[in-house]
């Protein structure tokens, strides 16, 4: 029975009628007594409906007074109780009933009524009858004429699907012109029992956006609702400082620092020949209070599916890992990745990114201009010597004492650790020093501070390296100082250098 359910469900036309002329349980039957609605309205509204010869229980005749009572009701009038010159299954089936029980005298019980389903038991299906003929009997039989033919709409059964909004709008959520519930911005609109087909969805608030979602049976349609208005920030910040900037879902943590004039290299016993000291002076910047994240990093991809130099290196090369023991080049090492070149878990992406290029750096800076009204970039050396020093005279980013502020060889672990867990420098900075290296703007040139402008120096004009600076978790103290400097090829990537941007007004 679940079957025959199943078959007059899927079939495509507005009424169908099903007759079984045997022995059949009556669990799709909702019994009910002839109705009086206009057959104009029987008409329009879908139907399936059936009509047996007996019940469930009951054994059926070969001779058949079933069957010759149905051709009876087709071809007189006596199956139209109302006498409006149609007979309706519903008609039909009452006749059928009480034909039925009285000439097999009361052995035989047919059974009608229609399918339990809220779309499918509104109508009526419909006979049109020739001139009224004398009622046929079982003492005596008439010729049965046939049957007029029943032409029949076509009209597909309705069937429904969903529709899920995920929208950086907010507004009024419409569906084909009608308005469905309020939308906030960063939220998920699921719409359920859509019927299917092309349907308009529509967002009228903030800004306005409409699409198209075509639904099909039983599955979800997805729309996305992006936003084309830039955040509401701007490059002005206060200096000295601590603000957050939104972008992606995430709050970018930054400092606004005031520019000044200080002495940029050193001359104590450890430092080397490329750190002549000499005067700079650099203006307002803002600075990210620590390194990009492997998390934030990952935002910038997913929106964008940008492929990292290392990513572009497969068969040659991903980049330089830690085996233990010493460094070596592996194949299918990425920004996923932790400084032995094994998938990071999702509890290390707090930890700064590695294995990023110089120009991925880049990369990520200008994704960051599109998606602000703010300019991303790498901060020049000399900002970066200006930040790390944070208006303080330390050998190290905030003090003396490199345990209390950077994760280096004696203290890491030989492995990058969380952002932000040492203490700051005077700036309110972190991991200036140590955790890993940060790539800067500028070219690499060892003698350049011999004749670096005094003014917001930006490097050599040309190199075939670019500036790291700060040291990493592989580097013992000497090589963390806030003075050092180191350089690397732009294309270059490795498990102990990551960076982090800034912004000028």
């Amino acid at each position: 029975m679940a079957q025959v359910e199943i078959y007059a469900k899927r079939i495509q036309s507005k009424h169908a009628l099903f007759l079984f002329d045997a022995c059949f349980a009556g669990s799709l039957f909702d019994m009910r007594s002839p109705v009086t609605e206009a057959i104009t309205y029987k008409t329009t509204q879908q139907v399936r409906q059936f009509i047996t010869s007996g019940s469930a229980e009951e054994q059926v005749p070969d001779v058949s007074i079933f069957r010759k009572q149905f051709v009876a009701a087709l071809t007189t009038n006596e199956a139209d109780y109302d006498k409006d010159g149609f007979v309706t299954g519903s008609e039909l089936g009452q006749f059928l009933q009480t034909k039925v029980v009285n000439y097999s005298y009361n052995a035989q019980h047919p059974q009608y009524g229609k399918i339990r389903n809220p779309k499918l038991d509104k109508g009526d299906f419909v006979f049109e009858l020739k001139a009224a003929k004398p009622a046929i009997t079982e003492s005596k039989p008439a010729t049965a004429a046939p049957a007029k033919t029943i032409v029949v709409e076509e009209e597909k059964i309705l069937t429904y699907g969903a529709i899920e909004v995920n929208t950086e709008i907010a507004g009024d959520l419409y569906l084909d012109g009608a308005f469905v519930k309020k939308a906030t911005a960063s939220s998920k609109l699921t719409l359920k029992n859509i019927e299917t087909g092309s349907h308009t969805i529509e967002i009228r608030g903030s800004e306005n956006w409409k699409n198209t979602a075509v639904v099909t049976k039983d599955q979800t349609a997805y729309l996305t609702a992006k936003t084309t208005l830039k955040p509401a920030v701007s490059n002005s910040f206060a200096l000295n400082a601590d603000f957050t900037v939104p972008v992606a879902g995430i709050d970018l943590k930054m400092r606004g620092i005031q520019g000044g004039t200080f002495t940029m290299g050193s001359s104590d016993s450890e430092a080397a020949s490329d750190e002549t000291p000499h005067t700079v002076t650099v203006g307002n910047f803002a600075m990210m209070k620590h390194e990009v994240t492997v998390a934030e990093f990952k935002k910038f991809i997913d929106d964008t599916g940008y492929q990292t130099d290392a990513d572009k290196r497969t068969g040659n090369y991903g980049s330089y890992i830690w085996n233990g023991n010493q460094w070596e080049k592996k194949d299918g090492v990425n920004w996923k990745c932790g400084v032995n070149g094994s998938l990071r878990p999702q509890s290390e992406y707090n930890h700064p990114v590695i294995h990023v290029s110089w120009n991925d750096a880049v990369a990520y800076a200008e994704w960051l201009s599109k998606k602000t009204s703010q300019t991303w970039r790498l901060p020049t050396e000399a900002e970066w010597e200006y930040a790390a020093k944070g208006g303080q005279n330390y050998k190290y980013a905030g003090s003396d004492n490199i345990a209390a502020v950077a994760w280096y060889n004696d203290n890491s672990g030989m492995k990058t650790q969380e952002v932000g867990q040492k203490s700051p420098n005077g700036f309110g900075l972190y991991d200036m020093t140590g955790n890993v290296w940060e790539w800067c703007s500028d070219w690499y040139k060892d003698d350049y501070y011999k004749t670096s402008g005094s003014s917001n120096p930006q490097g050599p004009s040309t190199g075939s390296y670019r500036v790291l600076r700060g040291g990493s978790w592989y580097y013992e103290a000497r090589g963390c100082r806030s003075t050092g400097r180191d350089s690397d090829s732009p294309d270059d990537r490795s498990g102990n250098t990551g960076f982090r941007l800034v912004f000028v007004p």
